[in-house]
Formats: C-alpha cells, sequence, structure tokens
C-alpha cells in the first residue's frame, strides 16, 4: 500500500494509493450437456409401402477426452483515492489466455458427421479498465455522485486445432430457396468473429461494361476485384469488420435532494459492425428500400439493385453494404423516487417506510446503426461453442423494449 509509504504521509491530494498485481487461473466448460458421451435422437423413414417407421440416430460425435478450457489471467491495478477520497479511482491493466478452447473442428464426413468439438486452440485478451467514482456535491440537503467505467478490449485467436486453419459461420437462410452464406471466420491473427464478405461497388449502370463480371446486366449489383485477376470469384472476399466492440462505457449519476432521489444510467459501446441482414432481406423484397430499386431509364441513380442480390450470378448479399457501425450509447435506465416524510408517517403505527418511484429503461439510443437496435449482435444457435464465432449478425432479432415501471414501496413492521 503506497499511501503507508513514509514519503506520501504528508500528501495533500492523494489520500490513498494502493498497487496490486494479480495472477490466477480459471476454467470454463461453456459446451452444453453431454457432449463428451454418444447421444441418440429421433429419425424415422418411410419404407415398404409408405409405412413411416419410428427410429433413432446418432447426435453427436462423442469426445471422451473434452475438458474444461483453462483462463491464465495477469493484472497489474492501481487503486487511488483523492481529496479525502472525495474522488477513487481504480485502473487495471490485464492480459488473458485460453488454452484448450472448447471448440467445435470441422472433420471429415465420413466419420457421420461435419463437426466435433474438441480442446484445442489458444485466445489472446488484453485490455485496460478504469472505474472512477466523485462525490461531487454533499450538503444537509443535496447530494451527487458520479460512477464512470470505460474499458478496452482486443481479442486475438492465436491458434485453432492442428490443420484447422480457418473455421467459418453460415447466416441463416435468408429465405425459403436462398442458402445461408459464410458471413463470419474464425481465423488465428484475427479477433473473433470477424465478419467476412465482398467489398460492394454499387449498380452497373446502362452502357457500363465491367469486365470482372461479363454476364452481369445493368442494373446488377457490382463487387469491386479485389485480387486483380479480372473476375469476380470467392478470392475476392475480404474481413470486413469486427463484431465485438472494442470500447465499453458505463456512466451512472445519483441525485438526492431532500426526500427526492434521482439515477440516471447511461452505457456505450464503441468500435464494433454489424451485418444488417434484416435490411439486406428487405431491400430485395418488401421494405421502402425496395422503391429506390434501379429501372432503366427512369431511376438508375441509385445503388440499389434491380433484382435484388439472391440471383446475382456474381458476389453474395454478405457484402459491405449491409455492414454497418453500431457504436451506441442509451439511456439504460432513468429512476426518480420521493420517500414520504417520517412526519407524515407518524399516525400509520406499523408503517416505517414509503417510497413512490417511477422507472425507465432504454428510452433514448444514440447511434447511426440503421437496424432496430445496435445492441442486438448475435447468431441464433443452439451449438454454445459457436456462440461468440456467430456474432455480429441482425436478422428478425427482437429490439430492447422500451420500459416504464411505476411503483410504491412500502415498509412494514
Amino acid at each position: 500500500k503506497i499511501s503507508n509509504k513514509s514519503f506520501m504521509q504528508n500528501s495533500k491530494t492523494f489520500s490513498d494509493r494502493k498497487l496490486r498485481v494479480s495472477y490466477g487461473v480459471t476454467g470454463a466448460d461453456g459446451i452444453g450437456d453431454y457432449a463428451f458421451m454418444p447421444t441418440l435422437k429421433a429419425w424415422g423413414v418411410t419404407i415398404g409401402d409408405g409405412n413411416f417407421v419410428n427410429g433413432t440416430e446418432p447426435a453427436n460425435l462423442a469426445n471422451k477426452d473434452l475438458k474444461w478450457e483453462q483462463t491464465t489471467q495477469t493484472d497489474i491495478g492501481l487503486d487511488m483515492g483523492l481529496f479525502n477520497d472525495r474522488i477513487t479511482a481504480t485502473i487495471d491493466v490485464y492480459k488473458k489466455r485460453t488454452t484448450d478452447a472448447l471448440i467445435r473442428v470441422p472433420i471429415g464426413g465420413w466419420w457421420g458427421f461435419n463437426t466435433q468439438t474438441i480442446n484445442s486452440g489458444v485466445i489472446d485478451n488484453k485490455g485496460i479498465e478504469l472505474g472512477i467514482t466523485s462525490t461531487n456535491f454533499r450538503n444537509d440537503h443535496f447530494l451527487w455522485t458520479t460512477s464512470l467505467n470505460v474499458a478496452y478490449n482486443k481479442q486475438e485467436v492465436v491458434s485453432l486445432a492442428d490443420n484447422v486453419s480457418i473455421i467459418s459461420q453460415n447466416t441463416s437462410n435468408p429465405s425459403g430457396t436462398v442458402s445461408g452464406r459464410e458471413f463470419t471466420r474464425l481465423e488465428p491473427g484475427r479477433e473473433m468473429g470477424v465478419l467476412y464478405g465482398f467489398k460492394y461497388a454499387g449498380v452497373i449502370k446502362t452502357g457500363e461494361v465491367y469486365a470482372p463480371q461479363p454476364l452481369s446486366k445493368p442494373g446488377d449489383p457490382k463487387y469491386e476485384d479485389l485480387d486483380g485477376d479480372g473476375a469476380i470469384t470467392v478470392n475476392d472476399r475480404t474481413y470486413l469488420g469486427n463484431s465485438t466492440p472494442h470500447y465499453t462505457l458505463g456512466l451512472n449519476n445519483d441525485f438526492k435532494i431532500g426526500n427526492f432521489d434521482l439515477n440516471i444510467f447511461f452505457q456505450g459501446a464503441f468500435d464494433y459492425s454489424v451485418y444488417n441482414m434484416t435490411r439486406m432481406v428487405g431491400e430485395s423484397t418488401t421494405s421502402t428500400d425496395a422503391l429506390n430499386r434501379w429501372v432503366a431509364g427512369t431511376n438508375e441513380n441509385t445503388d440499389v439493385p434491380r433484382d435484388g442480390y439472391y440471383k446475382s450470378t456474381y458476389g453474395s448479399y454478405v457484402n459491405s453494404k449491409f455492414v454497418e457501425e453500431a457504436s451506441y450509447l442509451r439511456l439504460k435506465n432513468l429512476s426518480i423516487g420521493y420517500t414520504i416524510p417520517e412526519s407524515v408517517l407518524k399516525p400509520l403505527k406499523f408503517v416505517d417506510n414509503i417510497r413512490l418511484y417511477a422507472i425507465g429503461q432504454n428510452l433514448l439510443t444514440i447511434t447511426n446503426y440503421s437496424g432496430n437496435d445496435p445492441e442486438v449482435n448475435g447468431h441464433f444457435t443452439n451449438d454454445t461453442t459457436k456462440q461468440n464465432l456467430g456474432g455480429g449478425i441482425d436478422f428478425n432479432s427482437f429490439p430492447a423494449s422500451r420500459t416504464i415501471i411505476l411503483g410504491i414501496k412500502v415498509a412494514i413492521h
């Protein structure tokens, strides 16, 4: 504890300073149940004269050697108190390494399955966290305190499994006749779940000849030839953004004025992207964006193709046009309350306290994201080993509800 040292005894600024160094090891087993053992699922077939026969089939490729993944963390922190602890601050710098990560890796189809859950791979996380709490004003009638938390985190996949250089995740089917496409990748040297697809270059105009897409017609979507080979192929895909926020923020203010109390809490996440698949489907089908489609001689100054993205010979509906910066700042909670004075409650012998309150949640969101909710950042999957890999997509996601709560709290004896 630095504040106990002789050279700190007479400090008028710092009331407390403490240096911390810690090291720890934790385990995690987030792979669902029974992945280590063979299980069965219902399956039926129609045989003979059309008779349906119920049966079972293997549900997974078991791995009896599964164990918890292991995360080691080193943390260096500094705790400070200033001006008789009117301001307190905590700074932590950390590095975490996860080894034997539980991941589902692709295997040969001759096993009867396409993937198997194994312990493999190394993932690093490093960052810095800052927390500040201050008493801004205090007297007998008014109190105002503030808490601020800011964090930065950067991930890196160090390695996967033997003979596995990339693990990818597909979207859901955007329609009944269109299959899912690859939209995110896990690759050494990259962050987890980076978005991956084509670079959108607009719409082919009337009279335009775009050599990399010789079969395209005016009004078709156009994609960048990134490898310069003169043709649009799967090799022209690239990384379009990270789906995990690099920065997070929490800002809380508490006010107490006489018998009134007020709490205001803001939450934010910054420097990350979301693939807005809902917008892509709407533009390709029946949303108002479809009203701005390319029409020869009528509406050619547009970046919305004439027939969506599904039928194009080139590229994919997974492209940069629908990858959006999703940073946001949200008023997560606003509450106001009034505590009835004790003098008013004296006639009620059995009542100790009555507080009236109103709470609003998700009242305001500041963002440039065009979807319903930038905080909706996930891919629905029952495979828990793919939840991090499959993040960063917004497809028919339900937004956070805006909620108003009115209440009364009564303490009795």
